[in-house]
């Protein structure tokens, strides 16, 4: 009964020191993922007074553009 429940602290030791591995590599990605936000919200804010004064003019031709290049690099997986 004792070597189980130390091959049990074993696993709960790997597990937590995996745990602490996936947060240290998910940190920059985490950093990454809220700069693209705060960014992502000033240019939303800076479109949405563009449109409210008037002075929004879309690019069609850029927008299908862009649409077509992210749907070529990231295709939907059936």
């Amino acid at each position: 009964m004792g070597s189980a429940n130390g091959a049990a602290l074993k696993n709960s030791q790997a597990t937590a020191g995996e745990e602490v591995a996936d947060a240290a590599n998910l940190s920059p990605l985490s950093r990454l993922a809220q700069q693209t936000t705060a960014s992502d919200q000033q240019r939303v804010e800076s479109l949405r007074k563009q449109f409210q004064s008037g002075q929004y003019v879309p690019d069609s031709l850029k927008t299908s553009a862009k649409m077509v290049a992210e749907n070529l690099s990231n295709p939907l997986k059936p």
